[in-house]
């Protein structure tokens, strides 16, 4: 393998490495988002009925 090789190789990773990464951040981010938002919708129903009955 000559050292142009190594080099297109390494980049082809580098690459694929960075799309990887940012399909994984994507995905954390809209879970993250999800769960904030079940967390509001949980805490507006639940809080109110939880208060009331101390």
């Amino acid at each position: 393998m000559s050292s142009e090789d190594a080099r297109e190789t390494a980049w082809r990773i580098h690459g694929a490495d960075g799309e990887w990464t940012g399909q994984v951040d994507a995905k954390a981010s809209f879970a993250l988002k999800e769960r904030f938002f079940l967390a509001g919708v949980f805490g507006s129903a639940v809080l109110p009925w939880m208060i009331a009955g101390c």
